[in-house]
């Protein structure tokens, strides 16, 4: 395992031991912590697979890819793998920002340059085929400043239950 892909995986640690102490008081938290768990998840597979910018995909490999699909055989293409994985973790980064500031009542994107990323990929032709703006560090950089936020938010809650008259 490389020495950057190490400290990634690290990173990535300490934003789930972060995670792991919090209990969610009601559906709208146990909605949000659901969404970042598997923003975490699908960078963790990410860089399992060695997740790097590579560019425009290959016609063959997404019609080996297509294939596979077709008959329900496991995807074995490595890089293609780890694109897919985060593309998922970036929108699910970008989706829990939105809701989670929808939950606490403001308007304020925490994370603008990971969901402008997203409304390439899902507004533009090309995607990021014609190069990526967002990297790993942006990735666990904004999945560590939105997991502060949810642990802030569940705090608040719980001392708001905590402090009213029962």
């Amino acid at each position: 395992m490389t020495v950057a892909r190490q400290g990634q995986l690290e990173s990535l640690k300490r934003i789930e031991q972060l995670l792991i102490h919090l209990d969610a008081g009601n559906r709208e938290e146990l909605a949000l912590f659901g969404f970042i768990v598997g923003a975490l998840y699908a960078l963790h597979k990410a860089i399992m697979f060695g997740y790097t910018d590579r560019g425009e995909d290959n016609w063959a490999e997404l019609r080996q890819i297509a294939e596979k699909v077709s008959h329900q055989d496991e995807i074995t293409e490595i890089d293609w793998l780890s694109g897919f994985y985060f593309n998922s973790a970036i929108m699910r980064l970008a989706a829990i920002g939105e809701r989670m500031y929808k939950y606490a009542g403001k308007q304020r994107d925490i994370t603008p340059h990971i969901r402008k990323e997203v409304n390439r990929l899902k507004h533009d032709v090309l995607g990021v085929a014609s190069g990526r703006t967002v990297t790993m560090r942006d990735a666990l950089d904004a999945a560590l400043s939105l997991s502060c936020i949810l642990a802030q938010i569940v705090s608040s809650t719980r001392s708001e239950e905590n402090s009213s008259p029962v």
